[in-house]
């Protein structure tokens, strides 16, 4: 084994080969969001294994290496048996936060959510006491996270009005992966929807299989913007 390949086969990283067209048209789709102003969503769709995470890992590096922290990216992943419709946006958006201190700073200046650390418990917690808790009036504090309420405002407004205000001032990127696993698409619906006024950038990855094809594209209509299918 020559040693190019040995390095790269003890870092766990291939040379990214075979999706350069994908990777372009998901520039070209991102700087148009970037011209206009306007939403703009991409479907990736392949079989296990065709690269999808891949495609979307090298999209995410050229937004930080060109954009930098001006550009806010928020990377979820469902897993299958394990997919309740907000969680994985939930550790996502903590994560980001958690790595851009300027922005829960901002969220914090506006009384949006509230100081402290934002973490999600470790304990095992039902998908749906997660889903219940999103819907209802309490605080998202059973997540640990800053996201608390003020007044009787739900929880899920308070994540909407959060992403809303970060919009308004940088590119807000939301990368979902294996949307198929999904398994509570009626809160997704309301997530979305309240976030329908806020300009953003999503990408969407499900496998492609018949009833996923047919689910990624119920979504895009959700999402109600015009979508861009790869793969």
């Amino acid at each position: 084994m020559n040693s190019l390949c040995h390095r790269y086969l003890n870092q766990n990283i291939l040379p990214f080969v075979g999706r350069e067209g994908e990777l372009h048209r998901l520039s070209g789709l991102f700087r148009e969001f970037l011209e206009e102003g306007e939403s703009k969503y991409a479907l990736i769709t392949g079989e296990s294994g065709s690269g999808k995470s891949r495609l979307v890992h090298e999209f995410e590096d050229h937004l930080a290496q060109e954009y930098g922290e001006t550009c806010t990216v928020v990377h979820a992943r469902y897993l299958e048996g394990n997919a309740a419709a907000l969680q994985p946006i939930v550790n996502a958006f903590g994560a980001t936060l958690a790595h851009q201190e300027h922005l829960a700073q901002l969220l914090r200046t506006l009384r949006i959510v509230d100081s402290g650390e934002w973490r999600v418990d470790n304990q095992s917690t039902s998908q749906a006491d997660v889903n219940s808790s999103m819907r209802s009036s309490s605080s998202l504090s059973t997540l640990h996270s800053p996201l608390s309420t003020t007044g009787d405002r739900p929880a899920l407004q308070v994540l909407i009005d959060s992403m809303t205000e970060i919009a308004r001032r940088y590119p807000l990127v939301i990368i979902l992966e294996d949307v198929h696993n999904i398994e509570d698409l009626p809160l997704f619906d309301q997530f979305f929807l309240g976030l329908s006024s806020a300009s953003k950038f999503v990408i969407l990855t499900e496998r492609n299989t018949m009833s996923a094809s047919a689910y990624g594209a119920g979504l895009a209509r959700t999402l109600d913007g015009r979508s861009s299918g790869l793969g």
